[in-house]
């Protein structure tokens, strides 16, 4: 349970962050997105399928490119769905 003091703290921190432009919270949260544990686990994954092909290195770049290409794209989709409704 909070006291009064970490409550009216809490708060007040809560209605600053709730404050904040739309966009800006979506393009911190892509960037949150990006370097979170789980992503990490599912990059390093992929990159063990792509080495475990054993493909030729110019191969094992356009996949490398492409996966992150499309990883890139995905996580911008509601930024610029908010940034073109304005």
């Amino acid at each position: 349970m909070l006291d009064d003091v970490a409550a009216k703290a809490w708060s007040g921190a809560v209605d600053s962050f709730a404050a904040m432009p739309l966009s800006l919270l979506l393009l911190i949260s892509s960037i949150i997105e990006v370097v979170s544990p789980d992503d990490l686990l599912l990059f390093t994954k992929s990159a063990a399928v792509i080495l475990a092909a054993q493909l030729p290195l110019r191969e094992d770049f356009a996949c490398s490119v492409g996966f992150s290409a499309a990883a890139s794209a995905l996580l911008l989709i509601p930024f610029l769905a908010v940034c073109n409704e304005r």
